[in-house]
């Protein structure tokens, strides 16, 4: 086995990417210290998963949020503008996406909500739910409605029964 000396160029080079990575890694952890401060540091094309399957599903999302603007309000609450959250099934496809206006995503809990109107609207289109409140639970994906809620259910209507 031969052992290879570095040369004094070597030894620059890698002095040389550890002094860049320790300025990046410098510079991301200002980035986050200055949005957990509540700065009014508002975030465009706000994407997140919020939760994976259990195994042996653990690659497939099962729940996301995204909004076209958030902003830390601070104690890990963030305002969402445009927001929809969404929910799959463990083969990817969509189960049910939940827009709205405004709403609340606390990171602490992982929950939802919104005291402003709502949208509801089933992966099929057989079930479309508007209100005014609404909040979701991670833990459970529990769905919770307040008030002023307007339901429309799709079906096809027959004298038989499925055997």
């Amino acid at each position: 086995m031969r052992i290879k000396k570095l040369s004094k160029r070597d030894e620059s080079r890698g002095i040389g990417k550890l002094v860049l990575l320790s300025i990046f890694c410098g510079l991301f952890c200002l980035a986050i210290a200055s949005a957990q401060s509540g700065g009014n540091a508002s975030i465009k094309k706000f994407k997140a998963a919020l939760e994976y399957f259990d195994p042996p599903f653990e690659l497939q999302v099962k729940s996301y949020l995204e909004g076209a603007e958030a902003e830390p309000q601070g104690d890990g609450l963030i305002s969402l503008r445009d927001a929809q959250l969404e929910t799959f099934q463990t083969n990817g496809k969509p189960e049910m996406t939940i827009t709205a206006p405004q709403c609340f995503f606390n990171m602490n809990d992982q929950t939802v909500n919104s005291a402003g109107p709502f949208q509801m609207r089933r992966y099929d289109d057989a079930l479309l739910q508007k209100g005014v409140g609404f909040y979701w639970e991670k833990t459970n994906s529990e769905f919770i409605i307040s008030n002023s809620v307007d339901t429309k259910v799709k079906s096809s209507i027959t004298n038989s029964f499925a055997q």
